[in-house]
């Protein structure tokens, strides 16, 4: 085996939303890091959004299923024990390459769901531990968004001007209004003007498949490329399989290149930042006890969170534009975010309003639904609906359940040594409630609007884009893994920043919160390194 003679202050494992922002702050603060990545670069000239046959690539190459895409950097997951495939991608930039740069704040309630509604845990950390960081880092890749939204402390004057609602947008929101619901543009991760290195958006739509133009602030074109011109040192396609250790202190990391060489990386500090699921197989792999790395608490691997997702759409003649921008960054209501003590569930969920799918794939489900006769004139149809359909989908707060877990498979059948991971995942009857309601809840805004052809699904198979829980943040080493600096109780020098040190999921997308605690746990590692 060869040894990377260079000593490094810290090696990232994982370069997306939170791994990026990890060596960014590291670097610019003088550190010596190494960012260790499983693929390779997304070519943004084969970006399904550059080509006419765009849905086909999204369905194969660009599916968020790694069980469909199955590039080389891909690890299969067994989800026959789920009623939720999980989303993940592995390439520079990871996830947020296929993101749809939704970047909402958690609300101060979600770090305390314990002491307010007796249900959950209370993070280690509270909402104000981490506003400078979501502030930064909301500054540093040009967030678009409207000042003043009563759900939240804070009024973000920071932002860049939102992303135009457009002529559907203005429909929704006046139904909304009628109902006097709570609704407010989304925060959105995407430039809508013009940077010194980046173009702003174009309104080509298909943003869960790779900008062509960076407006899109994915991991690859901010975080990662400033940090490359400041010194970091970047190994591509490069796959971490275990941590060497010396009396349960960090002492490097054992990699396989993509010639197939065995090298081991020296460093003062290991970061684990792989997601909820891929960072436990490496600790698994670290172990040669059939266990997990530093799990002395048992936890590592349960309370996994995943989002259940229902689905509903209509549509509206009279909206003109559903199927222009970006797709899932458009109007998001907080209406039924929090525990109401009138409805039988705990906690909340976000109505997130959804842009319109291809034309292929909305001509399909028609046919599914038997909405489309012999006489129907397809192509007019077509035309109508893709301009006018409107999805709402309900992301439910999912609770933290031990019996919700991910569990290892042996690694003799798989390409890159690593174990496979396996979801064993059900819905709680708390969640299955809140679907029911939150879908009853979109089906009267689409109603008031004037929608028809209403029709609702839930939960979504394909939908598990959000992974949190599986390495939990706390104080207690006795039920935790990670203290509140996201430092691993049992091993001195070994940190986890992903979704999977989440105690618990809220119920908006995690991307911005993610990247906050990840700067928030940057921060103090380069204060012990001074």
């Amino acid at each position: 085996m060869k040894t990377i003679k260079q000593n490094f202050d810290v090696i990232v494992i994982g370069s997306g939303a939170s791994g990026s922002v990890i060596s960014h702050y590291l670097v610019n603060e003088g550190l010596n890091i190494c960012l260790v990545e499983k693929g390779e670069e997304l070519n943004i000239e084969d970006a399904p959004s550059q080509s006419f046959n765009w849905e086909s690539k999204k369905r194969k190459k660009y599916s968020f299923n790694p069980n469909v895409r199955k590039n080389k950097a891909d690890y299969q997951i067994d989800c026959t024990e789920s009623p939720i495939e999980v989303a993940n991608f592995n390439g520079l930039g990871g996830s947020t390459a296929l993101f749809s740069a939704h970047y909402p704040r958690f609300h101060e309630s979600d770090f305390m769901t314990k002491t307010i509604d007796d249900v959950g845990v209370d993070w280690p950390i509270s909402y104000n531990d981490l506003k400078e960081h979501y502030a930064a880092n909301e500054k540093f890749l040009g967030v678009s968004g409207l000042p003043g939204d009563p759900v939240y402390p804070d009024r973000m004057s920071h932002l860049n001007p939102p992303i135009p609602i457009g002529n559907t947008g203005e429909i929704i929101a006046k139904a909304f209004n009628k109902k006097k619901w709570h609704w407010w543009p989304s925060y959105s991760a995407i430039l809508n003007q013009n940077n010194k290195y980046r173009q702003r958006c174009r309104n080509i739509g298909a943003c869960n498949t790779g900008c062509p133009n960076e407006a899109k602030s994915s991991a690859d074109v901010t975080f990662i490329r400033e940090s490359l011109k400041k010194g970091l040192t970047l190994f591509k396609n490069t796959t971490a399989l275990s941590i060497e250790l010396t009396d349960k202190k960090v002492k490097g990391l054992i990699c396989n290149t993509a010639s197939g060489e065995k090298i081991l990386i020296r460093s003062k500090k290991i970061v684990l930042a792989a997601n909820a699921i891929g960072t436990l197989r490496i600790l698994w792999n670290s172990s040669d006890k059939k266990n997990f790395l530093a799990n002395s608490s048992g936890q590592i691997g349960k309370n996994f969170m995943i989002h259940p997702l229902g689905y509903v759409e209509g549509y509206i003649e009279d909206a003109n534009d559903a199927h222009i921008g970006p797709q899932g960054s458009w109007i998001a209501s907080h209406e039924f975010y929090k525990t109401d003590l009138s409805r039988d569930f705990s906690r909340g969920f976000t109505m997130h309003l959804l842009k319109n799918i291809g034309p292929s794939e909305l001509t399909f489900n028609y046919l599914l639904r038997k909405k489309i006769k012999n006489e129907t004139k397809i192509s007019e149809f077509v035309k109508k609906r893709i301009a006018g359909t409107i999805g709402i989908a309900t992301i439910c707060e999912d609770l933290p359940e031990e019996k919700n877990r991910i569990i290892m498979k042996d690694n003799s059948n798989t390409p890159d040594l690593l174990p496979q991971p396996k979801v064993i995942y059900e819905l709680s009857n708390n969640t299955k409630k809140m679907i029911s309601f939150g879908m009853s809840r979109s089906k009267e805004i689409l109603k008031l609007a004037g929608a028809k052809d209403i029709y609702g699904s839930g939960p979504i198979r394909f939908a598990g884009w959000h992974l949190t829980g599986t390495t939990k943040m706390g104080n207690n080493p006795s039920d935790s893994v990670v203290n509140k600096f996201g430092e691993c109780h049992d091993i001195r020098n070994l940190y986890i920043a992903d979704g999977g040190i989440f105690p618990t999921s809220s119920s908006v997308n995690p991307a911005a919160t993610i990247q906050a605690v990840a700067r928030y746990i940057a921060k103090n590692i380069a204060h012990e390194f001074k």
